[in-house]
């Protein structure tokens, strides 16, 4: 640096105060650049540490809220569906009984119809269970009950005219 300091002295032909002058204008421009420089770093550095992190959980906050919100709905929704359920399972209990009580008055006539052509007790329970399954739309678990109930009221209706 020297030796550059020296060509420019020469050429110019300045004075030791004018190269002193000229040194402290060239130290001047490259410290205040390095000090940009510095507070750049600094400036985006901060932004990434600090500024970053912030908006990032200002936005899952956002999100957050918004999800338990949509929770909140669901479960809002959840509890006016089981107030339901409450209200009409008194409901549903008699329809499904009703249903049931029909199946076997029907299964119960249907039993006495073909016992009476003298069909056998299999070929009754499997045209009961035919009729029941695919015309009335009852499970199999259904049918086999209320076959069973068919049958159970069918002998205690025969024991009950033996006693008379």
């Amino acid at each position: 640096m020297v030796d550059t300091l020296q060509i420019i002295r020469d050429t110019v032909y300045v004075t030791n105060n004018d190269l002193l002058d000229v040194v402290t204008k060239v130290d001047g421009f490259y410290m205040n650049a390095w000090n940009i420089a510095t507070w750049t770093m600094f400036a985006i550095l901060t932004l990434i540490g600090i500024v970053l992190p912030l908006l990032l959980n200002w936005r899952q906050e956002k999100e957050y809220k918004e999800d338990k919100k949509g929770f909140d709905k669901v479960v809002e929704e959840l509890d006016e569906i089981k107030v339901w359920y409450v209200r009409m399972k008194p409901i549903i209990v008699q329809y499904e009984n009703n249903r049931v009580e029909s199946m076997i008055g029907i299964g119960f006539s249907l039993f006495d119809s073909y016992q009476s052509e003298g069909k056998t007790e299999t070929e009754i329970k499997e045209k009961i269970k035919y009729f029941l399954e695919d015309k009335y739309g009852a499970t199999e678990k259904e049918s086999t009950a209320v076959i069973r109930e068919i049958k159970r009221r069918w002998e205690q209706e025969k024991k009950d005219r033996a006693e008379k």
